[in-house]
């Protein structure tokens, strides 16, 4: 249905061509793999793009916004698939068991490609029976490139091919065996062989896939995510001071991205520091996480520490701008120096303060231009505590944070982002009609 809810013909006449779109994550889903195809396609369909989304309905255990379907353009058709796997019965009771790694171990590139085959299924009949121009897909998850490679295969459409995170270059990908890692570089040398144009997020990544791919390194490139100026356009900053200094710290919180170095500052604060840690309220928001909760009661810090949770989109924006400070983390594992978390845009955005736990490389370089950010390296174990302690006494003393010029952010946008797809986009369906 289209995104009014209504079917309406599709007519290619007046745009600037027609794209299927097949994205596993969309909205009302919500979380971090759905704000850059759905900022794609606000953006693209302004410009004049005609496009088609084939996605998933919500899994079971994800959150949901459905105020994000305001953000989709009238006309863009959505085709939703139901999820197949992902939150069924059996994967619970497996996980209840903690087998739930068996299926991992046996289903390639992941346990998404149930959906995935049925939206090849899909895609394929929309592709015979359409006038399409472009295929366009993006992931993760990997199984959703996988079958875009089958549907090149097949139709020999034009097809871009889209890396939100690098699939065998992942810092943090587990892939499981030997036999997953054979059959993730096989298919992913062969997209790269034949995808119109491979889109990666970093600089760092980008560079990675050229050296890997030499042969297609001139169709690989480079836009990075943003932040969506229209998320900001109602948000308000509080006048008055908070009463307590409040940090938050949204999105992913526990494992690879490192807050463990955060968390023992405060641990640190609270035990040699009473008088500053009695002033700090921490807010937590995303997917509630065991580990983390356990840890705020095994050090007893939910005095000061609180597991918000997922919270709307509008609301977390809001949140960002009327914190005091905002954490954001990254582990020094390999390949690190290329992962910039999503988030990180919103954070700039928002104009508050900034604490990067963070290693060298891309996320370390763009935080440099931002005059907000306090940087620490994860291998510094005072540097955490210093600046926290640094932070609230400058709260305490009502000194103003500096901001980066809004020229400088206005480069971080979605819309530029969706600006440099059209660009490729553009010069694709060229080459095709000059070669047609």
């Amino acid at each position: 249905m289209s995104a009014s809810g209504k079917n309406k013909g599709r007519n290619s006449s007046g745009t600037l061509g027609r794209i299927l779109l097949i994205s596993y994550f969309f909205p009302p889903t919500c979380g971090g793999g759905v704000f850059r195809p759905l900022a794609m396609v606000k953006y693209l369909s302004r410009l004049g793009w005609d496009i088609t989304v084939i996605t998933a309905t919500t899994p079971r255990h994800y959150p949901t916004d459905p105020a994000l379907l305001k953000q989709i353009p009238d006309g863009v058709e959505i085709k939703k698939i139901p999820v197949v796997w992902e939150g069924s019965l059996i994967q619970r009771v497996l996980g209840k068991i903690k087998l739930d790694w068996i299926p991992r171990h046996l289903v390639t590139p992941d346990e998404r490609a149930f959906w995935a085959e049925k939206a090849n299924t899909m895609a394929a009949k929309m592709l015979k029976d359409g006038d399409f121009d472009i295929l366009y897909t993006t992931g993760p998850p990997f199984s959703v490139l996988q079958y875009g490679l089958m549907l090149k295969r097949a139709n020999d459409i034009p097809w871009v091919a889209e890396f939100r995170d690098p699939w065998t270059l992942a810092p943090y990908l587990s892939i499981p065996n030997i036999h997953h890692r054979r059959i993730a570089n096989d298919t992913e040398k062969e997209l790269m062989e034949k995808a119109n144009a491979v889109v990666m997020v970093t600089p760092t990544f980008t560079r990675l896939m050229q050296e890997k791919y030499p042969d297609a390194a001139s169709r690989v490139y480079c836009i990075p995510n943003g932040f969506d100026r229209e998320d900001f356009e109602n948000v308000t900053r509080k006048k008055v001071k908070n009463e307590e200094f409040t940090i938050v710290a949204a999105g992913t919180v526990f494992g690879h991205y490192n807050m463990d170095r955060f968390l023992t500052a405060i641990e640190t604060i609270k035990n040699s520091y009473p008088d500053v840690y009695s002033k700090i309220s921490v807010n937590f928001q995303g997917l509630p996480d065991y580990r983390l909760n356990q840890r705020l009661l095994d050090h007893n810090l939910i005095n000061r520490c609180h597991s918000k949770g997922f919270v709307d989109h509008s609301e977390n924006i809001q949140d960002l701008v009327d914190a005091d400070l905002l954490i954001l983390p990254l582990a020094k594992v390999l390949n690190c120096e290329g992962h910039i978390p999503s988030r990180t845009y919103e954070y700039l955005a928002s104009g508050s303060p900034v604490l990067a736990i963070v290693p060298d490389g891309d996320l370390n370089d763009l935080l440099s231009d931002f005059p907000q950010v306090v940087r620490i390296n994860p291998e510094d174990p005072d540097g955490a505590i210093k600046a926290l302690t640094d932070l609230i006494s400058k709260w305490e003393n009502d000194e103003r944070i500096p901001r980066a010029e809004p020229s400088r952010l206005r480069l971080e946008s979605r819309k530029m982002r969706a600006n440099e797809m059209h660009e490729i986009l553009a010069g694709i369906k060229g080459k095709m009609k000059e070669s047609g």
